[in-house]
């Protein structure tokens, strides 16, 4: 019986037609640019040269178990394409990322042509942590999501999630809009608030729709993850879309870090003092970003010597470092080193920065 059982799946995935050639005992509907997370009892990747949806397929109709599936497109959750079998119908969520498919029933197609989701980096203080809607004093990530809708369409809410390394949604770490399941996401349409905790809705909208969101810092965010943004409309469809975190092509996001001693009693060594950088560059060669929380300025010299200062009254630093363009529409990189000339804290020196891809 064992070599019975595993015998049609290696035909299949070697004759991706075989099973077609023999007929489907059930329909099977395509959905392209659909996926549909969970109820995943067998995942495999597709190694060979040949990467088809055919090649999932195949494999679900060999198995009774399996009610449905979706495959992963090359270069998505890995640089080869994925399979994952599941033994229910999880519900679809419109993805470029997938092609998925379910034995019987009717095929889910595109409400809408896509959803752009743009990672600003850290932004103005709009939300606090957790759950509370009001601002705490730390700057937030920032995001505008443009949804494009065919027809006058209510959304309800707004959330973002984002995967592991295998490049599935995390499911215990969500930042939604509504809900108390998950953590406060603030959604604001030209500077309106549209999102509150007790909220249902987001409004009646049509066209294209651009959204800004505010998510709490909470180590989660930085360039190069991925995040799934989701938007649940009035009539109960879930749009979706993965979108890698890499800033505008005017921006550097990165960290500052230094070392200082311990005035601590029980102290043995020395302490790691770290922070967030960001800056945009202007058109007139100046910069404005945030040292930490506080103002940044600086300016680009000949060549790409940059520098500046940071300071907020109580506390100053001095930057300098090299800046440079990562390439035709990518976002800026740079790195250099920085000095405090004056400090509260206690922890004076000199440190290094660092940031883009």
């Amino acid at each position: 019986m064992p070599k019975r059982s595993l015998v049609p799946i290696l035909l299949l995935s070697l004759t991706p037609t075989s099973a077609a050639g023999q007929g489907f005992p059930e329909k099977y509907t395509v959905e392209p640019g659909f996926d549909r997370p969970g109820a995943d009892y067998h995942s495999f990747e597709q190694t060979s040269d040949f990467q088809s949806h055919e090649l999932c397929r195949d494999a679900c109709f060999s198995q009774p178990k399996c009610k449905s599936y979706t495959y992963v497109k090359p270069g998505v959750a890995g640089a080869n394409a994925f399979c994952r079998l599941k033994d229910s119908e999880p519900a679809p969520v419109e993805d470029a990322c997938c092609i998925s498919a379910v034995k019987g029933g009717k095929p889910k197609r595109p409400a809408v042509a896509s959803l752009q989701l743009q990672w600003l980096g850290w932004d103005q203080d709009k939300i606090g942590k957790d759950r509370n809607p009001d601002p705490d004093g730390a700057p937030d990530h920032r995001f505008v999501l443009e949804v494009r809708l065919a027809a006058p369409q209510e959304i309800v809410a707004v959330a973002l999630r984002t995967s592991n390394d295998q490049g599935i949604p995390n499911d215990d770490l969500r930042w939604s809009s509504q809900g108390t399941d998950a953590l406060q996401l603030a959604v604001e349409s030209e500077g309106h608030r549209l999102s509150s905790p007790s909220g249902t809705s987001l409004g009646r909208h049509s066209g294209t729709v651009r959204l800004d969101l505010y998510a709490h810092d909470i180590g989660q965010w930085d360039t190069g993850r991925v995040v799934l943004a989701e938007v649940l409309l009035g009539d109960g469809r879930r749009l979706a879309h993965w979108a890698g975190l890499r800033p505008p092509p005017d921006r550097l996001l990165g960290i500052w870090q230094m070392h200082c001693s311990n005035n601590a009693p029980d102290a043995f060594e020395p302490i790691t003092v770290s922070g967030r950088l960001q800056f945009t560059l202007l058109e007139d060669g100046t910069v404005r970003g945030s040292f930490g929380a506080l103002p940044l300025t600086g300016r680009i010299a000949k060549g790409s010597a940059i520098s500046g200062n940071a300071g907020d009254g109580k506390e100053a630093v001095e930057w300098r470092g090299e800046l440079e363009s990562a390439g035709r529409g990518e976002s800026l990189r740079g790195r250099g080193t920085f000095r405090f000339v004056k400090a509260t804290a206690g922890c004076q020196g000199e440190g290094v920065w660092s940031g883009g891809s």
